[in-house]
């Protein structure tokens, strides 16, 4: 954790926490801030996703669903499995996200996805957050 006191001493407004596994890991980081920048997080592993509803309740400024991380450890085909299989809204759904457009994402996913597609009919398919509906979508279309 010396790399979050190394950030906020340099004047970072937030730090990213990549690939975590505790909960107590992220409580020692926002101690660490205390306050004087913001924390966030990146979900990474199956068992950050079932830390999901401890994590909701911390004081984070951002979370991210590192979906390529994800996909590498289930040994999914495809990055957007954990998109069409739930995992994500999973994810989002103890820290209050959830939006029609988002919904909306998901079915266009879902209706992409086919465990064992080949990567070809997925190589249109850059978008790396959910963050980015609008994009993906627009991509998702694209490929169809």
């Amino acid at each position: 954790m010396e790399e979050v006191e190394q950030a906020v001493g340099a004047g970072a407004d937030e730090v990213l926490l990549p690939m975590i596994q505790t909960a107590e890991a992220v409580e020692a980081a926002l101690g660490l801030a205390a306050g004087r920048c913001g924390v966030g997080i990146l979900i990474e592993t199956v068992r950050a996703v079932g830390l999901a509803e401890e994590l909701a309740g911390l004081p984070l400024t951002r979370v991210y669903v590192g979906l390529n991380d994800l996909a590498i450890e289930r040994r999914t085909p495809s990055i957007f499995a954990a998109v069409a299989d739930g995992t994500v809204e999973r994810v989002r759904a103890p820290f209050g996200f959830r939006s029609d457009s988002v919904a909306s994402l998901y079915r266009a996913v879902a209706s992409l996805y086919r465990p064992g597609c080949s990567s070809e009919r997925w190589s249109g398919l850059a978008a790396t957050s959910v963050s980015c509906g609008a994009l993906f979508t627009e991509t998702c279309r694209a490929v169809t």
